[in-house]
């Protein structure tokens, strides 16, 4: 948010839609969060400011506000603060304007000329506010004006300078000078305008006053606190009575787990005894001895399964080894026959470089056959013919 020149401010101190759009660097009314319009010693702006519909700040501190002007302030739903400190203001608007600014949660109007009961009663109908400030005005100088200010505002927190007490909204109590109305304990800050930085910065300060004047209105109220205390020790009993009963059922869970684990290693151990007996069967329970029976039958069958698998698969691999040999021999024999043509020539071949070769062998056969067989009677089936590049024999 930037301040610029009051180029749009005309001489009768109006603020105009263009002067709003300036200052704020928005495009829309619509637009505008929060907006500065402080020393610019206008008249009419309230007005003009009802049309930004989603603004939340308002600082219009040292101008002159006509009190005609205030009447808009009832268009301000959705206004969660408004500074109108030093605003030369006599009266405030009726009560029903301050009850339509049902967010309005911060209200400054100190420094002003409000001097009229019927204006502080106005001011009771805002519905949500939590800091108000009247003080340096006419009116805070009427006897029993915070009294009545504090007791028909049930929303209000802080009052001024000061944090309500529980003492001003009880009558006749007291609860010590700690707590007494107005005392350096209730003193509270009330923040300046700060300049130069953004509307986010703006809105999230005003998020920081309102928590920190809650957090001080808590801290300095007896009833708040004894209540606090009070809350406190009914939640302590009541988990210390839950932790008791969770307590209980954890011992007694861990009972059942420790018995349970405990004979679970006595029957382990017995049966480790009894397996070293080789009488571990008789430490079966009806269960288990129906489901050893089962498991027995089950292999039974599956290693029965398997076995003849096995034995179908052995047969295959034999039956076609048998074939594979089979098929060679007939294949051999009938490659030899039709090679050679050994059922019209029924004579070995032999090529004609292993001629010679041949011979010498053929005489060594006959001579190992004994004196029946001699070579000559065998010599006249030797023929010879150019058109082949084999003998015959």
């Amino acid at each position: 948010m930037s301040t610029s020149p009051n180029r749009y401010i005309n001489s009768l101190n109006v603020v105009s839609e263009e002067a709003l759009l300036e200052l704020t660097e928005c495009q829309t009314l619509d637009k505008i969060l929060v907006i500065s319009l402080r020393n610019k010693d206008l008249n009419v702006y309230v007005k003009m400011l009802s049309y930004c519909k989603n603004l939340r700040i308002a600082y219009c501190q040292g101008n002159q506000t006509i009190p005609k002007e205030l009447n808009y302030l009832q268009d301000f739903a959705h206004l969660q603060k408004l500074d109108l400190t030093d605003n030369n203001i006599a009266s405030l608007p009726p009560k029903e304007v301050f009850q339509s600014m049902a967010n309005l949660q911060i209200l400054f109007l100190h420094m002003n000329k409000i001097s009229k009961w019927d204006d502080l009663e106005s001011l009771t109908g805002l519905p949500k506010v939590m800091h108000l400030t009247v003080y340096s005005n006419p009116a805070a100088a009427i006897p029993g004006y915070r009294h009545f200010l504090v007791n028909c505002t049930d929303s209000l927190l802080a009052l001024d300078d000061c944090v309500i007490t529980d003492e001003e909204r009880s009558e006749d109590a007291s609860f010590g000078v700690r707590y007494r109305a107005m005392n350096k304990y209730m003193k509270i800050y009330i923040p300046e305008f700060i300049q130069n930085i953004s509307a986010e910065k703006h809105l999230f300060n005003l998020e920081v006053d309102t928590y920190r004047l809650k957090r001080i209105f808590e801290r300095n109220s007896p009833s708040i606190r004894i209540q606090c205390l009070f809350r406190g020790f009914s939640v302590r009993t009541t988990y210390k009575n839950y932790f008791k009963r969770k307590k209980t059922s954890i011992i007694k869970i861990q009972k059942f787990v420790r018995g349970w684990i405990l004979r679970n290693r006595m029957k382990r151990e017995l049966y480790d005894i009894m397996k070293a007996e080789g009488l571990a069967h008789l430490t079966f329970t009806s269960q288990q001895i129906r489901e050893r029976m089962a498991k027995a039958k089950i292999i039974k069958a599956v290693r029965f399964h398997i076995k003849r698998i096995r034995e179908r698969k052995l047969y295959q691999v034999h039956v076609l080894k048998i074939q594979k040999c089979f098929r060679a021999r007939q294949v051999r024999v009938k490659n030899y026959i039709k090679a050679f043509d050994l059922e019209n020539f029924p004579k070995i071949l032999v090529l004609k470089e292993q001629r010679r070769l041949f011979h010498t062998l053929l005489e060594k056969t006959v001579k190992s056959m004994g004196n029946e067989f001699e070579l000559k009677n065998y010599s006249e089936n030797i023929n010879g013919s150019s058109e082949f590049s084999t003998l015959r024999y």
